[in-house]
């Protein structure tokens, strides 16, 4: 053993991937997916209320036919 292994105390061994097990219910979102969600919706209803606007306003009857 070198000098450098004696000094490291309490490593463990790697733990093979599939043996730990994680509760799904227990595991909050972090503040930055929170962001993602409320962002992403906004965005969303947002476009969904321009594209009514510009359908209800439209003249063009080809705009009409594709939307």
């Amino acid at each position: 053993m070198t000098d450098v292994e004696q000094t490291i105390p309490n490593v463990s061994e790697p733990v093979p991937l599939g043996v730990i097990q994680h509760n799904l219910a227990n595991i909050k979102p972090t503040v930055a997916e929170i962001n993602h969600l409320w962002t992403t919706y906004i965005a969303e209803s947002m476009a969904c209320a321009f594209q009514k606007h510009i359908f209800a306003k439209s003249k063009d009857p080809d705009y009409r036919q594709v939307m």
